[in-house]
């Protein structure tokens, strides 16, 4: 009999990646809001891409895999990239000659990796160096 866990994680990931595409595309649109007026930028899309750090984490920690816990935040990248492309006739939805668009950007992106890298299983505890080499080469041995 499959593990009942199981039947629970795979929509609570599909649900985790649904939530990076969301986050992907209305941080995206909402890269030109401003104040009323038309005045100084609103940086709420680079809230939104501080969004992937929780993302890639609790898709680790349903997977319990470095590749869970990548899903969210390759998602997340490929929409923005896909959305900084211009169209034929000359459309596009994240610019990149804004400061908010390159923060939205570069804090996703950088948010997503830092996470994937830093990621550990359940229970690993992290490797601590004494700072003293353990092999005993050279030429007096």
């Amino acid at each position: 009999m499959p593990d009942p866990s199981a039947w629970t994680r795979a929509p609570a990931y599909a649900l985790v990646l649904v939530l990076a595409a969301g986050a992907a595309l209305w941080g995206a649109f909402l890269v030109p809001l401003r104040t009323p007026g038309g005045g100084a930028p609103l940086p709420v899309s680079v809230l939104l891409a501080l969004a992937v750090v929780p993302l890639c984490r609790q898709g680790g920690r349903l997977t319990g895999s470095r590749w869970g816990a990548a899903g969210p935040g390759l998602l997340w990248v490929v929409l923005v990239l896909l959305l900084g492309l211009g169209r034929a006739e000359g459309d596009v939805v994240l610019p990149g000659d804004s400061v908010v668009g390159l923060l939205f950007l570069v804090l996703g992106t950088l948010g997503a990796s830092a996470t994937i890298g830093a990621w550990r299983p359940p229970g690993a505890t992290p490797a601590v160096s004494s700072g003293r080499s353990t092999s005993r080469g050279g030429a007096g041995s």
